[in-house]
């Protein structure tokens, strides 16, 4: 197994690095060796993997460091891929602050949208939103209620699942209500701001930042934050307020898309975090 080390880039393998790269350079070869070098993808540049530290390093205090911090990484990334799926797992960096405007933005939780084989429990994930919404109006900050209806119907290769319409398909649960002071916008497409007023109330609000909840990630809550990430606004996902029809689906944003766009925390998080 390839020691951890930190890849160190240079020039040519006849040149010598100048600044922090060369003294970096230097210092890793009287630690380790000379190593050897690899080419990347035909790139003029390439990296330097130094090999297997001497006994007595590995005996040295910062060599017990540098292992110690291996083998944390490797017992993290197990435990990552071991662990139950759950939402609560797939936190990629912990918050670093919410804007003095924020705002808390609900995707789809109605009737119609929770009746889908969501891939999580729906008690835990509507106490959540629960909690976020009280949070919000305690700090008194705007919350808006998103619903869908009657989408727009395009050729796809993969038609969403049956949904029989009925007059409960867009009424909100009981035990999640807007308040007199929240807003409730109808959609007619995954993203909530393509053909509604999202943007306009949240100009008018001098909103900065949006908190995301509901369902589903891949779909309305991921479209949404695209959207609203395009258009300059601070993004954070609470994930364990976030679910989805297919598990790979959940996976996929909350790991991957939702850390390039914004910042993804636990619902207590973003509510300790608020201004």
């Amino acid at each position: 197994m390839r020691p951890f080390l930190a890849p160190i880039s240079f020039t040519t393998s006849n040149e010598q690095p100048k600044g922090k790269d060369g003294a970096a350079l230097a210092s890793a070869r009287r630690l380790y060796g000379t190593g050897r070098e690899k080419s990347r993808l035909g790139v003029s540049k390439a990296r330097k993997y130094c090999r297997r530290p001497s006994r007595s390093f590995r005996k040295s205090n910062l060599g017990r460091s540098c292992n110690s911090r291996k083998n944390s990484l490797g017992r993290s990334r197990t435990m990552l891929r071991n662990s139950p799926v759950t939402a609560r797992v797939f936190i990629a960096m912990p918050i670093t602050a919410l804007d003095e405007r924020t705002a808390l933005v609900l995707i789809d939780l109605q009737h119609g949208i929770l009746n889908l084989p969501i891939v999580h429990e729906r008690r835990a994930l509507l106490d959540n939103a629960r909690r976020l919404v009280d949070a919000f109006h305690e700090h008194r900050l705007p919350v808006f209620f998103l619903r869908v209806n009657n989408l727009y119907a395009t050729r796809v290769d993969e038609p969403p699942p049956a949904m029989p319409r009925s007059p409960e398909f867009d009424r909100f649960t009981d035990d999640l209500q807007p308040a007199g002071e929240d807003v409730v916008i109808t959609k007619h497409s995954w993203d909530a701001f393509y053909g509604t007023d999202l943007d306009v109330f949240l100009r008018r609000g001098r909103i900065t930042q949006i908190a995301f909840a509901g369902i589903a990630a891949s779909r309305g809550v991921e479209s949404s934050a695209r959207s609203a990430q395009v258009r300059g606004y601070n993004l954070a996902f609470a994930a364990d307020a976030i679910s989805d029809i297919h598990q790979a689906s959940y996976d996929h944003s909350v790991r991957v898309i939702y850390p390039r766009i914004g910042q993804v925390d636990s619902t207590q998080a973003i509510v300790a975090a608020l201004p």
